[in-house]
C-alpha cells in the first residue's frame, strides 16, 4: 500500500457519489481533494484515470492510479457493468469522474463446427517445483485479502529457478540504486505473465519497464534500460498491448503457505478433532 492508497480509502463514500452522479447524469460535480499537497509535492497535478468494471484500464500518475486501484478493489464498481468512467484530477485539485462511451469491438461469430474460444483461467500452485521454465514478468506479492501488494517485481527466463532463489536461497536484489535482500518471510505470492513477444529479451525487458508502471512495487529489479526496450516502451501500440495483459489475469499464481497460515490450520483441525470427540464420548 503506497500513501495515497491510504488517502483515497478515507474517501471512499465521496468518490463512490461521484461515481453514481456520472453514472446518472453523464459527470459529477467538483470534489476538492487539495489536501492531496500534504502528501505529495508537484509542479502539476493534471492526471486521470480509466476505471472500468473489470479493473483500472489507464491511469497517468501514481497518485490517479492508486485512486482507480483503491476504487475498484473495495468495489464501487460492482454497480457499473459495462460502464467505464474518466476520473479527472486538475491541476487545481479538483477531481471530477465522466462517464466514458465503451467501444466494443464485435467479434464474428464462430462456425457451427468450432466452438467458442473459452477464457484461460490462471495456473493455481503451491510448489515452486510446478513452476514453468519460460521467459515471464512476475510479482512478489506481500501481505493478503484489502492488504495484498507488489512487493517486487521483475522479468525472468527461467522461471522457476529465479523464485528458488529469492524464497529458498534468499538471494540479494539488484535494485537501480543497491543490492538489497527481499524478505522471503513476507512473501504470500508469486504471478506471473506470459506472451510470445517475451522470447525476445528486448521486449520482455520492455514489458517490465512497463509493468513497474502498471504494478508499482515496492522494489524494482534494475537500473537502466537497454536503448532498444527504452523505445519500445514509447511505442503505444506494444505499451496498450502489454498493459492490458498485465491488468488481466496472470498466467499462474503460486500461493505460499506463512507460518500463520498452518497455525489456523492446525487450529481448525484441533477443534475439528475435539467435536469428535465429543459426539464419540
Amino acid at each position: 500500500m503506497n500513501k495515497y492508497d491510504d488517502y483515497w480509502l478515507k474517501r471512499l463514500n465521496a468518490v463512490a457519489e461521484l461515481l453514481a452522479e456520472a453514472a446518472q447524469k453523464g459527470e459529477s460535480r467538483a470534489l476538492d481533494v487539495s489536501d492531496l499537497r500534504q502528501i505529495g509535492k508537484r509542479q502539476n497535478w493534471s492526471s486521470y484515470a480509466y476505471l472500468a468494471a473489470n479493473g483500472l484500464v489507464k491511469g497517468n500518475k501514481t497518485y490517479t492510479r492508486s485512486l482507480g486501484r483503491v476504487a475498484f478493489s473495495n468495489g464501487l464498481m460492482k454497480p457499473y457493468q459495462g460502464m467505464m468512467f474518466r476520473l479527472s484530477i486538475s491541476n487545481g485539485l479538483q477531481l471530477t469522474v465522466k462517464q466514458e462511451e465503451v467501444v466494443k469491438q464485435l467479434a464474428p461469430s464462430p462456425e457451427p463446427s468450432q466452438p467458442a474460444a473459452v477464457k484461460k483461467q490462471p495456473v493455481v500452485i503451491t510448489a515452486t517445483t510446478d513452476l514453468p521454465s519460460a521467459p515471464v514478468v512476475y510479482a512478489m506479492y506481500g501481505g493478503s485479502g484489502r492488504g495484498l501488494y507488489v512487493a517486487y517485481v521483475g522479468v525472468s527466463d527461467k522461471l522457476r529457478r529465479r523464485i528458488e532463489r529469492h524464497l529458498i536461497r534468499r538471494s540479494n536484489i539488484t535494485t537501480g540504486t543497491s543490492a538489497v535482500v527481499l524478505n522471503p518471510d513476507y512473501v504470500t505470492e508469486v504471478r506471473w505473465w506470459e506472451h510470445p513477444d517475451f522470447a525476445e529479451r528486448d521486449k520482455l525487458e520492455a514489458a517490465e519497464v512497463i509493468a513497474f508502471d502498471v504494478l508499482q512495487p515496492c522494489l524494482r529489479s534494475r537500473g537502466g534500460t537497454r536503448e532498444t526496450s527504452a523505445q519500445l516502451c514509447k511505442q503505444p501500440e506494444f505499451r496498450e498491448q502489454m498493459c492490458a495483459l498485465l491488468t488481466g489475469e496472470p498466467a499462474g499464481r503460486l500461493v505460499i503457505s506463512t507460518l500463520e497460515d498452518a497455525l489456523e490450520r492446525i487450529t481448525a483441525l484441533e477443534r475439528r478433532l475435539a467435536d469428535l470427540e465429543k459426539r464419540l464420548s
